[in-house]
């Protein structure tokens, strides 16, 4: 089995603000199980660490052939600061990388490990834009 620990996310609000308190991690299996999050900032690049999935209500296990969705919530307060597009991004940046420090600490209940063996590099999404 593998077991989550932590998420870390990166957020790109541009022309959006975001409420620092208001990011919130669940699964698609219970969205009632909410883990609080922190954040680095209210807009701009934000970086987002879910800690402690493990010792949560969540789903954190998941065994040899499972998956579990993991789902990042936030409280937008400023859909526009000024003028332009605002656009919301929010993405694990490194994954498959032994060098660098990733986005995702799991545990195999022996050892903590800090990538994971994928051949994608990060995982992205475009969740909000307004024109």
């Amino acid at each position: 089995d593998v077991i989550v620990k932590t998420l870390t996310f990166h957020v790109s609000a541009q022309n959006v603000q975001l409420d620092p308190a208001g990011y919130r991690l669940v699964t698609s299996a219970d969205e009632n199980a909410e883990l609080a999050c922190s954040s680095t900032a209210t807009t701009g690049d934000i970086t987002v660490t879910c800690s402690g999935i493990d010792s949560s209500t969540m789903q954190s296990r998941i065994g040899q052939g499972q998956w579990v969705i993991y789902k990042l919530k936030a409280n937008v307060t400023k859909t526009s600061i000024g003028s332009g597009i605002s656009t919301l991004i929010v993405e694990l940046p490194v994954l498959g990388s032994r060098a660098q420090t990733n986005s995702i600490l799991w545990s195999d209940e022996i050892t903590d490990v800090t990538w994971v063996d994928v051949p994608v590099l990060s995982v992205q999404s475009t969740v909000y834009r307004t024109r």
